[in-house]
């Protein structure tokens, strides 16, 4: 059998595409994913338009409400709860709609206040944004989203009850035989083989954006940008205070006898145009004196004069 069909695919799901494959494999079947949440989804199933619910957690009466076949489930796991870590007390918690488990957890737990939101992520933000004081889903999805940064400052902690049974839902007014392949390849799939899924996918490595390293390592990003400034501002500051050095001992040697510390020829002429000038009218002596060199092995000065300048 070689069919299309469409089924309605939660993102943050990721070992329910490699149970899918499984299927597909197995059965010649071909999925095509949409993402929608829960209760869009539920809507979309019941009105034909999508041929299978990739998430479906109900029981028997639950499923006759909503007019749905439940498979064989594929994943069970606890229910976690999601909470801040300074919650004063638990009043407000808040349920993603759509879902069988949030009507288990508000039937156990009628001391509490309930909210319904969207989305589990919407959950996760009301209680973030002190709108609810809890937020429940099963502890895949749970871990899955305190990997995030923006939910660092949250913490979990998993219920002994109720379990979450996660199954394949199907229309009750659809194809019977989509339903009993569908529900055969579940049956067949081995349970090491969902445990290697999850594995996979929790060994994955998240893809982190720069703004989120940054948000999650902020002190050390800090010390690390204060070093490499203070690295930078020293390297300036030591190649200009070599280019100044450098710079003085090029006029040392520009004006100056590297030997002897006294002016050269350019000295003069320096000197003279400071000096011989309207405003600096005086008088002063000149000493001058000049060695000359033959090209000998021993190089010793053999010549030496002395003039003496005495200007009005």
């Amino acid at each position: 059998m070689h069919s299309d069909y469409s089924a309605s695919f939660l993102k943050y799901h990721c070992v329910i595409a490699d149970i899918f494959e499984f299927i597909a494999k197995n059965s010649g079947l071909r999925f095509e994913f949409e993402a929608h949440n829960q209760t869009e989804a539920l809507q979309l199933l019941q009105q034909g338009k999508i041929s299978a619910l990739a998430l479906s957690d109900g029981d028997y009466l639950w499923d006759g409400r909503n007019n749905i076949n439940s498979t064989l489930y594929y994943l069970r796991a606890p229910t976690s709860m999601i909470t801040r870590y300074d919650p004063d007390k638990l009043e407000v918690i808040a349920f993603p709609q759509g879902y069988q488990l949030s009507e288990a957890i508000k039937a156990a737990n009628p001391h509490y206040t309930f909210k319904y939101y969207p989305s589990i992520e919407d959950c996760l933000n009301a209680v973030l944004h002190n709108k609810a004081d809890a937020a429940c889903t099963n502890t895949h999805v749970a871990g899955a989203y305190l990997s995030r940064s923006a939910y660092q400052g949250m913490r979990t902690i998993t219920l002994a009850q109720p379990i979450n049974e996660m199954c394949v839902g199907l229309s009750a007014s659809g194809d019977p035989k989509l339903f009993s392949i569908i529900n055969k390849c579940i049956q067949y799939l081995p349970t090491e083989q969902v445990d290697a899924y999850l594995v996979t996918h929790s060994a994955n490595t998240k893809e982190v954006s720069m703004l989120e390293f940054i948000e999650q390592h902020l002190w050390q990003v800090g010390c690390i940008v204060i070093l490499v400034l203070s690295i930078i501002i020293l390297l300036i500051g030591s190649n200009l205070r070599n280019a100044l050095r450098s710079n003085r001992r090029i006029q040392d040697l520009l004006y100056k006898d590297e030997l002897t510390g006294l002016y050269n020829m350019n000295g003069f002429y320096q000197k003279w145009e400071e000096n011989n000038t309207p405003s600096k009218q005086q008088s002063f002596v000149l000493l001058y004196n000049g060695f000359w060199k033959k090209k000998e092995e021993n190089n010793t000065p053999k010549k030496t004069a002395v003039i003496c300048f005495t200007l009005q």
